[in-house]
């Protein structure tokens, strides 16, 4: 007996050599919070390869709270891969040289080092990065109370590292850069276009005065002029737009406006835009709550899947009901062509 027991654990020893150690796959998600005079848009994230702990698949998104929240998969191997990868994020500063006054480049780098296979539980701890003349690191590992895993967080000076955790950071010399996920209006971060066209769909929906939505009408379309066109037009034999940014008077990327159309005619209409038909505002003068009819059509109700990417904020719809009204239209768009 004690021989088959033998050859079974010189066997599985060696199974282990020939096909691998056992190893599992782990999805994480965890949040970084860095204090407000480190802004997490001005941070490069990267992380360290290690062997016995790889990332499969990691992106991060921030907030208004500046905060990072990291999403992905690990694989680590079993009895081996204790740390997970340890994230550095690097600060990019310019500065003036203590011996002269010219400006130099410099970056300051926080360092997440890791003692768990991975981040499989909320933590409940914060995981805070300060803006400390002294270098430090933040340390996570975990402890049992009561069969919960509960986390550790602790800040250690930099000269205080240990030789263990030394060697796990030192094992390879390869920076991976984390990419940022880029959700469709994140782009858009720095103009207020979006934000303004979710207030104004807000208001326009509340209101039940067809008098003061043709106001709200009226002043949106005359604000709007602010944002010009970032790319020409493209068109397509299977869309009639592709690409209709805006940018605003800083240069900012702002996406689509809001579209207003014109019906006056069973198969013709015109867009409403007073930035490149200027004289158009006598049309938007003269529309009111006797001569036209309203219908809208917010961006999340099908606004893009007619217009493409130019209704992609929302089309409101304007007929005009008016016999007189229509004439002058007509008469407008002559004028245009002649």
């Amino acid at each position: 007996m004690k021989i088959k027991i033998q050859i079974f654990l010189l066997f599985f020893a060696l199974s282990n050599i020939a096909f691998g150690q056992r190893g599992d796959t782990h999805s994480f998600n965890f949040k970084v919070k860095f204090e407000k005079s480190i802004p997490v848009e001005n941070l490069q994230i990267f992380y360290l390869e290690y062997s016995a702990n790889k990332i499969k698949a990691i992106n991060y998104k921030t907030n208004e709270q500046n905060e990072i929240i990291f999403k992905g998969e690990n694989y680590s191997i079993a009895g081996a891969g204790n740390y997970f990868p340890t994230i550095i994020f690097s600060l990019k500063e310019n500065k003036l040289s203590n011996y002269s006054n010219e400006k130099i480049e410099t970056y300051k780098l926080f360092y997440l080092i890791s003692n768990i296979e991975t981040y499989q539980e909320n933590i409940s701890n914060e995981i805070l990065f300060t803006n400390s003349n002294e270098p430090y690191y933040v340390r996570v590992d975990f402890y049992r109370d009561e069969n919960k895993k509960k986390y550790n967080i602790e800040y250690v000076p930099l000269k205080l590292l240990s030789e263990e955790i030394l060697e796990v950071i030192t094992s390879n010399n390869t920076f991976v850069k984390i990419k940022k996920k880029i959700n469709e209006n994140d782009k858009y971060v720095n103009c207020d276009l979006f934000e303004k066209n979710e207030i104004w769909w807000n208001e326009i929906n509340s209101e039940t005065d067809t008098t003061k939505k043709i106001e709200l009408i009226r002043k949106i379309i005359i604000n709007d002029t602010i944002y010009k066109k970032y790319n020409p037009e493209i068109k397509t034999v299977s869309s009639p737009s592709i690409n209709y940014n805006n940018i605003d008077e800083k240069g900012n990327l702002c996406g689509a406006k809001i579209l207003f159309i014109v019906k006056f005619d069973k198969k013709k209409n015109l867009i409403l835009d007073l930035l490149e038909q200027p004289k158009y505002v006598d049309l938007l003068n003269e529309i009111n709550s006797e001569n036209t009819e309203i219908l809208l059509i917010p961006a999340t109700e099908g606004g893009m899947a007619i217009y493409g990417q130019r209704g992609s904020s929302g089309v409101v719809f304007i007929t005009v009901t008016d016999k007189i009204l229509k004439r002058k239209i007509k008469k407008l768009l002559k004028n245009r062509k002649a």
